[in-house]
């Protein structure tokens, strides 16, 4: 509806969201607008027992704690399984304390048998960066204020390695299905880590996904050493091209509602999109 465009982002102006919001633009720019710019949140479903989104919590804590000293390849290499044990228990238990300290017996009972899965992940994916070839762990959920094209983000990296080289290699931490980066014919699922790419000082490597899950630990990433048939350069130049592309259709106001999404997914914002509506007069 181009004669009832929102105002453009003010230079003051914090856009909600992250990297999440940079996403949503390129496939739905109207959710972008109404998660990223009025800050509309989703409630979220009472379940049994405990959430999806506080065990993946729980997990991405314990692991920011097991590797918040930074620690080198060779260092988890030389923790040998007393310390490693150690090391794992002590992030886990202090992962779930705040979780623990007000909880009945049914909770306590619950988040016990938490404590064992997620001590059992943490160790596999300990194995797996044992696995790598050799790096140091550069930052672990490192907050920055990151600015594309005029747009200002809140960004929160999980975790960034840096190579003997000093390049950087961004991971995400991925609980519960496992995902992937990239489809078969080479294209991102997700531009996520490549506008953290854009907020890095320093080159970067690789981008990668950690999946974290009882089904499989792995790292689905692209990059200078991954993806050895992909053309690494010339592919983050163009991801990151798009990262500043749709940064600038959010800074500009940009709420274009997507006709290419079915009525099952038009239905959480249905009602301020109107989108059945705007499908059947189209």
């Amino acid at each position: 509806m181009s004669d009832d465009r929102v105002p453009a982002v003010r230079p003051d102006e914090v856009v909600a969201g992250g990297a999440i919001t940079i996403q949503r633009q390129s496939s739905d720019p109207f959710a972008a607008f109404v998660h990223g710019r009025l800050g509309v949140r989703r409630l979220t479903a009472i379940t049994t027992g405990l959430a999806p989104n506080i065990r993946g919590n729980l997990i991405h804590d314990a692991l920011h704690r097991l590797y918040a000293a930074k620690p080198s390849s060779a260092d988890i290499a030389d923790w040998d399984r007393e310390e490693l044990a150690r090391r794992i228990n002590d992030a886990v238990t202090r992962a779930f304390l705040p979780f623990e300290r007000h909880a009945d017996a049914t909770l306590r009972q619950l988040l016990s048998l938490e404590k064992t899965r997620t001590q059992s992940l943490l160790k596999k994916v300990v194995e797996l960066d044992r696995s790598r070839e050799a790096f140091s762990i550069d930052n672990v959920e490192n907050a920055v204020t990151a600015e594309i094209e005029g747009l200002r983000l809140m960004l929160r990296f999980d975790r960034v390695d840096r190579l003997p080289d000093g390049e950087l290699i961004i991971l995400d931490y991925k609980t519960g299905k496992p995902k992937q980066l990239l489809d078969r014919n080479k294209n991102l699922h997700d531009i996520q880590l490549v506008v953290y790419s854009c907020a890095m000082q320093g080159p970067v490597a690789g981008i990668g996904l950690v999946n974290i899950d009882s089904r499989a630990i792995d790292i689905d990433a692209a990059g200078r050493t991954f993806t050895p048939d992909l053309d690494w350069d010339d592919a983050l130049s163009r991801w990151r091209q798009q990262v500043h592309a749709a940064a600038r259709q959010v800074a500009n106001g940009d709420i274009r509602i997507s006709a290419l999404q079915n009525n099952q997914a038009a239905r959480p914002l249905g009602l301020l999109s109107r989108y059945r509506e705007l499908v059947r007069d189209a």
